[in-house]
């Protein structure tokens, strides 16, 4: 069965606020909205993009010689409960091609960490672990590469394995198990969602003589996982696809 509408009031495009745009935020104005659509699609985009977009984060570490995160570690200033807290921080990028493999599939990410005399003395007696020593030349993009992790004090060669995966929203690290766990293999608390922040306004807007339409204000804040114009289309995808 078809029914015919009349005529509704539909945006033409989307206004990005170049003054106040930065890699994390952005501000989209668009009108203009038949009264009462603004709130419609307003609540809607900000409620996919806080719950349902994807990013990597790393599910869980493995440092050779360290059996579990209640421990101090010799030559290592943090123990291994600051360390998996700062891991928890670090914010990474993948870029999926066509073709490519599942991306929410679990990926294994290993480094040998050598730190050496020389490296320590240069620090004024400590080198800082970054997240950029962990996960260099990989297919991982670092958004905060400068994220410490820890700092030595001595040197050491130590493996450091991790497991990285896509989800969506908060998974505490007891749901983290669609994976063969190793052993001495560290489980994590995950924060997938990339986006931080969505404020929506409605005002109103003119349509010729008619003063009575919305104008929907958007702004999105992102941790960098995901650009807030990435954030904004994939939101809409997926309520498109939902509407489908």
């Amino acid at each position: 069965m078809s029914v015919k509408y009349g005529k509704f009031e539909m945006p033409e495009k989307i206004k990005l606020d170049e003054t106040t745009r930065t890699s994390t935020f952005a501000r989209f104005v668009i009108e203009p909205f038949e009264r009462g659509f603004g709130h419609t699609v307003g609540s809607a985009l900000r409620r996919i993009m806080l719950a349902s977009l994807e990013a990597p984060a790393i599910v869980s570490v493995r440092i050779e010689g360290i059996p579990h995160e209640y421990m101090a570690v010799e030559g290592i200033i943090q123990d291994m409960t600051h360390i998996v807290l700062n891991l928890k921080g670090a914010l990474i990028r993948r870029h999926v091609t066509e073709g490519d493999a599942d991306p929410r599939e679990f990926r294994m990410v290993t480094k040998v960490l050598d730190i050496t005399d020389e490296m320590i003395e240069k620090g004024g007696g400590e080198y800082q672990v970054t997240v950029k020593d962990l996960i260099k030349d990989t297919e991982y993009e670092m958004v905060n590469p400068d994220h410490l992790i820890f700092t030595a004090t001595k040197p050491m060669t130590r493996r450091v394995d991790l497991r990285i995966g896509s989800g969506r929203g908060y998974v505490p690290s007891e749901r983290n198990v669609n994976f063969e766990r190793q052993v001495d293999e560290i489980i994590m608390d995950s924060a997938f969602s990339p986006v931080r922040l969505v404020n929506y306004y409605v005002e109103n807007t003119r349509v010729g003589q008619d003063t009575d339409f919305d104008r929907l204000i958007v702004e999105v804040t992102t941790d960098g996982r995901v650009t807030p114009v990435e954030a904004l289309a994939f939101a809409a995808q997926i309520g498109i696809l939902h509407f489908q």
